[in-house]
């Protein structure tokens, strides 16, 4: 029993410094943020020798446990069989989810584990915007791109869209602090520039996508606290105003989408790669081509046209519809409708702030991740993949505490 007990504290210390790796190398390293979460992942092995770990279980277990067994069948019928099964070994970080859902023991263990992100992120927001003024990426000796007179922030992260929807997330989490911050001023005003922070870095980052993600974030967030969110996210809004009125590319970006060749060309594509997806998804409705096969199959679908990339569809939810079928589509909505209600359930019975605080960042953070899909394949970008699980485990968490205190 004794060796027993030493196994499990072990199993928690590698389980907790397997996410805390996660939490401060999510905004530079995907390869570190993976291996935290394998750490983590070894951790929770060994310290769920306990019994009763897997009590409670919920439906958006089931959900996405379904999505990841549908996925793998439309592997198996991919008429690019091996690709599709190869493809498929990333879908490894859907069961994040079961790790954050299952692993984490307490809504204090969360917010310690959220709060560590969201200030390592904030921090190095930094680095993005230098990125934007001086148009160069120091640590990788290199320039970044441009867009008219200006420059696409990156950070570390690759991409400049990548880098847009990360920040969109971190804002919400860091906004969600900012509302829920008590005690002296002094913690709030710090909340409030690692708030700002993040907005700028969405704002540099000249995603679209990113913009909109944050911006419908913002509002699910200010709506579930009935818009009453203190003078100090006004401070945020303002900084943010006054940096877009200071940026005359920002508004050319925003209210002139199709200007200038280049631009016009990325929107074209557009909407030549869902007139592909739609003809792929009238060939194959059930199953899909299967996952990491789009490119296999571009050319046997392809709509005539100027592409300026051929990767995927560029929307989550249509991308899932030509790779798992519709049956594949059916089940990632339903996993996002759940994990949306858990947000709303948690958040209206919640009996502490701490709680509300979670399940306010954690929706807050799925909008902009299901937003920012709208125009980008964000569940088949590692980076903010992984985030994405993290926030629908996040709400697994909550909803399998509040069952269990109703059991109760």
């Amino acid at each position: 029993m004794q060796g027993q007990n030493r196994i499990e504290r072990v199993g928690q210390v590698l389980f907790i410094s397997g996410l805390s790796i996660f939490a401060v190398s999510g905004s530079f390293s995907i390869s570190l943020t993976e291996g935290g979460v394998l750490l983590a992942w070894v951790g929770f092995i060994l310290k769920s020798r306990a019994p009763g770990r897997w009590r409670n279980t919920i439906l958006l277990d089931y959900l996405v446990a379904a999505l990841l067994g549908w996925v793998f069948i439309t592997a198996l019928t991919s008429p690019h069989r091996v690709t599709s099964i190869r493809a498929y070994r990333s879908e490894w970080l859907v069961l994040t989810y079961f790790l954050i859902s299952f692993g984490i023991e307490s809504t204090g263990q969360l917010r310690r584990i959220l709060k560590l992100l969201a200030i390592v992120a904030s921090v190095l927001a930094v680095y993005g915007i230098i990125q934007h003024f001086t148009g160069i990426d120091y640590i990788k000796h290199k320039h970044v791109h441009a867009w008219r007179q200006t420059f696409k922030a990156l950070g570390l992260l690759g991409h400049h869209i990548s880098f847009g929807i990360f920040y969109a997330w971190i804002f919400s989490l860091s906004l969600s602090f900012l509302i829920f911050a008590s005690g002296k001023l002094r913690t709030k005003l710090a909340w409030t520039v690692l708030t700002c922070l993040p907005a700028l870095a969405v704002l540099y980052s000249f995603s679209r996508a990113a913009w909109l993600g944050a911006a419908f974030s913002l509002l699910s967030i200010a709506a579930l606290r009935r818009f009453r969110v203190g003078y100090l996210v006004l401070v945020v809004i303002a900084v943010v105003a006054v940096a877009i009125v200071l940026e005359p590319s920002a508004i050319d970006r925003a209210t002139v989408p199709a200007g200038g060749d280049q631009v016009s060309r990325g929107d074209a594509t557009r909407v030549l790669l869902l007139k592909t997806s739609l003809k792929m998804i009238r060939a194959y409705p059930v199953f899909g081509i299967g996952p990491g096969t789009f490119t296999a199959e571009f050319d046997s679908f392809k709509v005539p046209g100027d592409y300026s990339t051929t990767c995927h569809p560029h929307n989550d939810f249509v991308n899932y519809a030509v790779t798992s079928g519709l049956i594949g589509l059916g089940i990632l909505a339903a996993v996002i409708i759940t994990a949306f209600r858990v947000a709303l359930v948690a958040y209206r019975g919640a009996q502490d702030s701490s709680t509300r605080l979670l399940a306010a960042a954690a929706g807050g953070g799925l909008v902009a991740i299901v937003v920012s899909g709208l125009f980008q394949c964000n569940l088949t970008d590692s980076e903010i993949a992984v985030q994405a699980w993290l926030i629908v485990g996040s709400l697994g968490l909550l909803a399998r505490d509040n069952a269990h205190a109703r059991s109760h």
